[in-house]
């Protein structure tokens, strides 16, 4: 969708110029496209990448690192609007800090329809993650 996007805006703005006349708002709604398009690509390099250490995502808004030690909740944030789609996101709540919004996984549900349907074994590995750090260290007896 992003690459489509791009390459419309651009062919607009390059062509636009051949057409002659007051081309303005063309060469500014090409531009609107291609930057639109920027974004989205931008947006698709979301992630989440975790492992025993902790929590790590990044999206078009930054980079954020999180032990598991500082976790205090995985939450489930549901988002049902008045009418479809609705939409599940993963918040992670700090001890200390902002809680942070996971870029992935989401899931978003039409009809029955899941986007992503992964996302319920995805956030149980999340969890799995979080619980196996709360858990106090086995000691080895001799």
């Amino acid at each position: 969708m992003g690459i489509l996007c791009v390459a419309v805006g651009l062919f607009i703005v390059v062509f636009a110029g051949r057409a002659g006349n007051d081309t303005t708002w063309v060469v500014i709604g090409g531009v609107a496209i291609a930057m639109l398009g920027i974004w989205f690509l931008a947006a698709w390099r979301a992630r989440t990448t975790i492992d025993a250490e902790g929590v790590r995502t990044s999206s078009m808004f930054g980079r954020r690192f999180c032990r598991w030690s500082e976790v205090t909740d995985v939450d489930l944030d549901i988002d049902a609007n008045d009418g479809p789609p609705m939409v599940y996101r993963v918040t992670i709540r700090r001890r200390s800090g902002r809680p942070f919004t996971l870029p992935a996984p989401s899931d978003s549900v039409r009809r029955a329809h899941h986007a992503n349907p992964d996302f319920t074994d995805q956030l149980a590995t999340i969890r799995s993650y979080w619980s196996a750090s709360a858990r106090p260290p086995q000691s080895r007896l001799p």
